[in-house]
């Protein structure tokens, strides 16, 4: 994604670059840096979302591991700590989910201005 970011942002400079009225220029350029920020924000939200998945992930696999091994009273117990973990990351990255939903919503917005 950071790449063909890149390469599309990369693209904008060389059409402004071709432009030669001033005032599409000033437009083309201030629409290009209000995404080029928005941009950031989704792969900053992008990266966060990806640091509480695999937390999250982990434990869900423990949990799955210990089911498919056969539940006892014993193993039901021991289970106990690894749910309300999981149970806290869900939440956490329900959140950091949402923030990027936000995040792309914002960009979605840009375009939709006249």
């Amino acid at each position: 994604m950071r790449e063909k970011g890149a390469a599309f942002f990369d693209t904008w400079e060389k059409q402004l670059a071709e432009m030669s009225t001033p005032e599409v220029i000033a437009a083309a350029q201030k629409r290009k840096d209000e995404i080029s920020k928005k941009y950031v924000d989704v792969l900053t939200a992008m990266q966060e979302t990806r640091a509480a998945f695999d937390p999250f992930w982990g434990d869900i696999g423990t949990i799955k591991k210990t089911c498919e091994a056969g539940l006892t009273p014993d193993s039901q117990k021991a289970l106990a700590t690894q749910v309300t973990a999981a149970k806290e990351k869900s939440a956490t990255l329900k959140t950091r989910a949402e923030a990027v939903s936000s995040k792309l919503n914002e960009i979605g917005a840009i375009y939709q201005k006249p």
